[in-house]
């Protein structure tokens, strides 16, 4: 889990505390969050009132960089069971509500688009690096996505609040 348990705004209902039946699912973004021991798969899903940060799956120690054969095998090993289980899931949940996709898993939440302080995206070589700050959260994340991908799901959602950049690329010195 990121930083702390993950739900923090509860269950999808609207300021009235009625479920939100007209929210809908704008697009999603497949990232990866880096923790202290390993790193977690998470879905960020856009909808017309929130983000939705949707657990997929949570790789340990053995599943960050290693060097010893040892742990490169366990890696391999739990890829190899965690993958069919989180491949089981994802099919359970396609084409499901904003509802329940937070109900799926206890570790999801989601933070209101009033929440989001910032949202800065910076684009690398191969890789997006998405720092998300709402008024409880810090999020560092790096996804595969293009940006212009990114750009079409989150249209205006964010305003002011969201930012784009390039990676500095380091100069080569010349003796």
């Amino acid at each position: 889990m990121l930083a702390r348990n993950f739900l923090a705004s509860g269950p999808a209902r609207s300021d009235s505390g009625q479920k939100s039946t007209d929210e809908k699912i704008l697009g999603e973004i497949h990232v990866v969050a880096t923790l202290a021991m390993g790193m977690e798969r998470l879905r960020l899903v856009f909808t017309t009132r929130r983000i939705i940060l949707a657990r997929v799956g949570k790789r340990t120690g053995s599943g960050a960089p290693l060097t010893s054969i040892f742990g490169v095998l366990a890696a391999g090993l739990e890829d190899l069971f965690r993958g069919g289980r989180e491949s089981l899931r994802k099919k359970e949940l396609q084409g499901a509500t904003p509802l329940e996709l937070l109900e799926s898993d206890p570790d999801n939440s989601s933070i209101l688009y009033s929440d989001v302080v910032m949202m800065e995206v910076q684009e690398d070589e191969e890789l997006i690096r998405i720092t998300l700050v709402s008024k409880d959260e810090k999020f560092k994340l790096t996804s595969g996505v293009s940006v212009q991908r990114l750009r079409e799901i989150i249209g205006n959602l964010l305003g002011e609040k969201l930012s784009f950049s390039r990676a500095s690329r380091p100069q080569a010195r010349r003796f």
